[in-house]
């Protein structure tokens, strides 16, 4: 291939590279990302090879990434944005070695031999990892869990100094240095991250219990909002600034606000050039240069950001309240036997749920013979499930609480088209495959 090269560069009337960089149009569309249709039929939206560039460069001045001592571990479709601008965006500008994984099947064979500096994952992705661990340290020895929760509280603590804006005491550093040594360090080795300086989290909001487990690692993820129109940024937290729960502030460079009804608009450089074929979907999401997101966010009196969800995912019941099924679900979603979560109930006069087990649970039932059916039946199951979901229900007014729970016998999956590529729920696909079970519910 070099040898080729060699010969077509000194072939007569071959262009320079400067004569070819004259000639690409920054303007010009460089790739279409299919949005991932969630709420609506996927449409195609092409993107700027201007960009990407203007994104990719943008986040790594944002989050300090290095320039050429860095490794990358690409796993996601790359036809999403935030692999796109990781992988092509990233890679390129900041020169790091990209490792492509071979399956999305052997992601957790393939992590630990690559051990990248930068990692780019989806919630549910990062949920799984914690879920992992949790699994192996509930079937440990009692004195190995002991001193694993040992380590992870000192890890745990001296992160939140440190958000805090205070110095870890000579203590609290001797301990940590001892709780590294003897666990931290190998946990972290064990997932492939024990050379990681940047975490990130993109495509949906991370539930906060997720990102404070990750902190008594002695790791801090860092979380991007964005969506395709967006080339993947909008909103992105800061190093060492306690963000669980919210997906910091509008990144210097782009201009962002809130309009009336809540909904994220942002214009400038980031903002996509239209969808394919398709000027009445562009006109209708691009109004006077404001790209309408979708999405409704809340900013507390830190100025953070907070996703309460997509405007069509907003449940209306019977009698017109309306509900943001999001920060409910992920409430549910902080107890470890529970995987997943689609609430529903839009045009009925309470809300419902159906709930998925984490794959430990599952695959007791499976051993016992119990998961043959659609939904669970053992009754200390359902009941530990009722119970937290009754916890969460104390604390939401009358209208927003959970009357109906199902539990299901398998988890949401990309194969059955129940998730988009990066584990987000469709939920209409969803509703559609439960109808039974979600009638049901009404019913008795």
């Amino acid at each position: 291939a070099i040898q080729e090269g060699e010969r077509i560069a000194k072939s007569h009337g071959t262009p320079t590279l400067e004569q070819l960089i004259d000639a690409v149009d920054p303007m010009a569309p460089a790739f279409m990302i299919y949005t991932s249709g969630t709420t609506g039929n996927p449409k195609g939206a092409m993107l700027s090879h201007d960009n990407l560039v203007f994104t990719s460069d943008l986040a790594s001045r944002h989050w300090r990434f290095e320039h050429g001592n860095g490794a990358l571990f690409s796993f996601l479709p790359l036809c999403h944005i935030a692999e796109k601008m990781q992988s092509v965006g990233v890679g390129i500008s900041r020169r790091y070695q990209v490792s492509f994984a071979t399956k999305f099947e052997t992601v957790s064979i393939e992590l630990p031999e690559v051990q990248p500096t930068l990692l780019l994952c989806v919630p549910r992705l990062w949920e799984k990892m914690m879920e992992g661990v949790e699994q192996k340290l509930a079937s440990a020895p009692p004195a190995r869990q002991k001193l694993a929760r040992w380590a992870m509280s000192v890890g745990a603590r001296r992160m939140e100094l440190r958000y805090s804006g205070k110095n870890p005491g000579v203590l609290d550093e001797l301990q940590y240095r001892v709780a590294d040594r003897l666990v931290l360090s190998k946990v972290r080795h064990a997932l492939g991250l024990g050379k990681a300086t940047k975490l990130a989290s993109g495509a949906a909001a991370l539930p906060g219990h997720v990102a404070r487990w990750f902190r008594g690692l002695g790791l801090e993820i860092l979380e991007d909002f964005g969506q395709t129109e967006s080339t993947g940024v909008i909103l992105m937290t800061e190093m060492g600034i306690e963000s669980s729960g919210t997906v910091g502030k509008p990144v210097p460079g782009i201009d962002v606000k809130l309009a009336e009804d809540g909904e994220v608009l942002t214009r400038g450089r980031h903002v996509f050039s239209g969808y394919f074929k398709d000027q009445a979907a562009t006109e209708a999401t691009v109004v006077d240069g404001w790209l309408h997101t979708g999405d409704l966010a809340e900013i507390n009196d830190r100025g953070l950001w907070r996703i309460r969800g997509r405007k069509k995912e907003i449940l209306k019941t019977s009698g017109g309240k309306m509900i943001a099924p999001l920060p409910i679900e992920e409430r549910l979603k902080e107890a470890a036997l529970i995987s997943q979560v689609c609430m529903v109930g839009d045009g009925r006069k309470f809300l419902s749920a159906l709930v998925t087990l984490s794959e430990a649970t599952i695959n007791d039932l499976k051993s016992r013979g119990q998961s043959d059916s659609v939904l669970v039946t053992d009754a200390a199951i359902l009941g530990e499930v009722q119970r937290y979901v009754d916890g969460v229900n104390e604390t939401l007014a009358g209208f927003e609480q959970i009357k109906k729970v199902a539990v299901l016998s398998r988890e949401f999956s990309i194969v059955d088209g129940e998730m988009t590529p990066t584990l987000k729920m469709k939920r209409n696909v969803i509703e559609t495959r439960y109808r039974d079970v979600i009638d049901q519910m009404y019913r008795e």
